[in-house]
Formats: C-alpha cells, structure tokens, sequence
C-alpha cells in the first residue's frame, strides 16, 4: 500500500511548496472574514478560479449578479468575464494609497543597523 501512496504524485510537481501558501492564505481569509469584506470572498486569483471551477451554472449566475457582471448562459464566457472582472477588482483594491514617510534620520544609528539588515 505504501508503494502506491509513493506513485500517486509522481508528475514531478512540487505540492509541498505550494500547499503552505496556500493553506496559510486561507486561513487569513478566514480570520479577515473576507465574505463580508469583498464580493469574491477571496484575495487569491488561484483560490478564486478553484472556487469557480467547483460552482455550477446557476451559482455562477448569482456570483454575477452580486458583484455587478452581465450573467450569460455560456459557462465559458460567463467564467472568463468573472475571471476578467476579479482582476479588476484586485488591481482596484491594491493601489498605493498616501505617500511615503522617512521617520528615521539616515545618518542615526538605527538606520545603519536596518539598512544592514535589509
């Protein structure tokens, strides 16, 4: 039996390095409560087209409407508007708001030992 757990991955994908990520991303959202934060329920593009990939038509169609996309009856199309229309949302929420501050005097001590950290 141990032999078939050892040939059951063996496409030469690394699962390990990915899995972490992802698990400790989840449970930010979790923590965050990104239902009530965002219409996607997600910050994660992959977590997101797994998430459509587990819907049907007919959940696809209300994840539309909610979040303001014209609901088609080709799943196709309907998948990649939605698809389309998360990148957007992401870009949206991602900008750079305020301006950059230096609150540390460059020629203190403190800012030697950070920038040798850095």
């Amino acid at each position: 039996m141990e032999k078939q757990q050892e040939f059951d991955f063996s496409d030469g994908k690394d699962r390990d390095a990915k899995e972490p990520k992802q698990r400790s991303q989840a449970e930010l959202e979790n923590l965050l409560d990104m239902g009530k934060m965002n219409p996607y329920q997600t910050l994660s593009k992959a977590t997101f087209i797994e998430r459509l990939d587990e819907m049907d038509l007919d959940e696809k169609h209300q994840l539309a409407i909610r979040v303001g996309v014209t609901p088609v009856k080709n799943n196709t199309q309907l998948t990649e508007r939605l698809i389309d229309n998360f990148d957007d949302f992401i870009s949206k929420s991602r900008m750079i708001q305020g301006t950059t501050s230096n609150d540390i005097d460059p020629s203190s001590e403190e800012y030697k030992k950070i920038k040798h950290l850095l």
